[in-house]
């Protein structure tokens, strides 16, 4: 799918490298839908190890069960290579991919290919693709349930106590484990002090964000798993989220942030232990596994490109092959659905609508179909306003399908918006719902930060906006003109603070119109 929000770096044409005849299954439980290449026995164990990750984040966090979760859909397919080719940048060995109409994530089924006599392998330091999973389901997971603003290095020093989580038997868990894929990256950074985590972005260079990972995990586990400096941690955050700098932050909370970095570097040198945990109460999640039928396995491969969101380049070639599959398959919901985005994502909105309504003459309630004639309505209205009326009707009947899917509340909510009426309270509450079935989606929460700016409603803005507030830099910045020119963020927090609502919501306004003409 096509997004206006995220802009989706160039994609090659795949050549998926699955072995002659392997097989795919669908593995679901309460927060996973897994697609898996090879065993029914692998797509079982991914989901529920991801269903533990996720218990034991609830339990460190006393957490409750969610009771109405919305699944994060994976695709574990082909090997390194693969996966590289779809993230465009080889040795990526897994990526997550968050929107309001659904996260998913990619890893790989296999390991490389050999290349030849002496290669390397791109896993060569141990990053197994369910780390990099379970650390991008920890960030997903935490904007999930703390809509905060994080700083940077503690965004992905969280990320990474999760990934190397030890799963045990009977709801046991072990979190804390040394990040032993980060062997070789702790070397080169043997002589990067932990205080220089807290400066703000202009005073960091592009390679710096490496040492998130590794100091950044090493002083979070510092932080969290010892008692030299209790309280310490949650201070520092509460400071950042009061509006505080990182560095700021850092000297209230820690005081001489030089004995801070002696510290956290002697502690490298310790036997850094785990703790054990035992949640009361286990029981073992519920996940059932069915192998995908013909029509399924023919679409995947189309599917799995369309889900990581595809450029104008490759828009096309996607849909004329599972056009080619709807042929054979012409009355399969997956392939039509398929087919439907597809065709949508290649602009050929017609196309799109005439392939929803066929899904719906087989099935009257098939709430893809239904989002997207609202969807194609939406994009027609650019040039006939009338059809943002017409539009609203299915996407109120998607949402009653699927009452997991926020697109459709955010898309009514944009109806009345783009049409200049004006906008419904039963909208308003819509965008909010939407928001809160994907707060890990930006472009949710710029909209309803705007909206609750038009509202006078500067807090509420201020706090929905958090997580994608950046650490502000002081008066001597070096940043550049274009970073200036793009911080729409940034200047609209400022405006928040002196209380100037209407200019904040301008902001906002002027990063999505860029957010659409980037896309265009």
């Amino acid at each position: 799918m096509r997004t206006s929000v995220k802009i989706i770096v160039a994609v090659s044409a795949l050549v998926f490298t699955s072995p002659a005849l392997a097989e795919w299954w669908r593995a679901e439980s309460d927060h996973f839908v897994v697609f898996s290449e090879g065993k029914q026995q692998e797509a079982l164990e991914l989901a529920q190890r991801m269903e533990r990750v996720d218990m034991a984040m609830r339990a460190m966090q006393n957490m409750p069960k969610d009771e109405d979760p919305v699944p994060v859909t994976i695709f574990r397919f082909g090997d390194t290579d693969d996966i590289g080719r779809l993230a465009g940048s080889r040795g990526v060995a897994g990526f997550y991919r968050p929107s309001s109409n659904g996260a998913v994530a990619f890893i790989p089924a296999r390991k490389p290919r050999s290349r030849g006599l002496g290669a390397r392998s791109d896993d060569d330091q141990g990053l197994d693709p369910e780390i990099i999973l379970a650390h991008e389901y920890g960030h997903h997971f935490m904007l999930q349930n703390f809509p905060a603003n994080y700083p940077a290095w503690y965004v992905e020093a969280y990320a990474e106590v999760y990934g190397t989580v030890d799963i045990q038997p009977k709801g046991v868990f072990r979190l804390g484990l040394p990040a032993t894929h980060r062997a070789n990256q702790f070397l080169y950074d043997e002589n990067f002090p932990a205080k220089k985590l807290f400066s703000p972005p202009s005073k960091l260079k592009p390679s710096d964000s490496r040492h998130f990972y590794s100091v950044g995990w090493l002083l979070a586990h510092y932080l969290t798993f010892t008692d030299k400096r209790p309280g310490q941690l949650t201070e520092y955050l509460k400071l950042v989220n009061g509006g505080k700098t990182s560095m700021a932050a850092a000297e209230i909370a820690f005081g001489d942030l030089e004995k801070l970095s002696q510290e956290v570097r002697k502690y490298q040198d310790t036997a850094l232990g785990a703790i054990e945990f035992v949640p009361n109460n286990f029981q073992e999640p519920v996940i059932s596994a069915r192998k995908l039928t013909a029509a399924e396995e023919a679409a995947i491969p189309h599917v799995i490109k369309s889900s990581r969101g595809v450029t104008k380049s490759t828009a096309s070639s996607v849909a004329e092959r599972i056009r080619s599959v709807a042929t054979t398959y012409p009355d399969d919901k997956f392939v039509l659905d398929a087919l439907i985005e597809a065709e949508f994502d290649a602009k050929n909105f017609t196309a799109s609508d005439a392939a929803a309504d066929r899904a719906l003459a087989i099935d009257a309630k098939n709430s893809k179909a239904l989002l997207y004639k609202g969807m194609v309505r939406i994009e027609m209205g650019e040039k006939d306003s009338a059809q943002y009326a017409e539009a609203r009707p299915y996407l109120v009947k998607a949402f009653e399908a699927d009452n997991h899917n926020a697109l459709s509340l955010i898309l009514n909510y944009l109806s009345y918006y783009k049409a200049g009426e004006t906008i419904p309270e039963s909208a308003i509450l819509g965008l909010e719902k939407g928001y809160k079935l994907s707060p890990y989606d930006p472009y949710s929460r710029i909209l309803l930060a705007r909206q609750f700016l038009n509202e006078r409603k500067g807090e509420l803005a201020r706090y929905v906006l958090g997580p994608l507030v950046q650490d502000p830099d002081d008066e001597k910045s070096d940043r550049s003109k274009k970073e200036d020119e793009d911080d729409f963020i940034g200047r609209c927090v400022k405006y928040i603070d002196a209380g100037d609502f209407v200019n904040a919501s301008a902001e906002l306004t002027r990063m999505l119109d860029k957010a659409e003409e980037d896309e265009e």
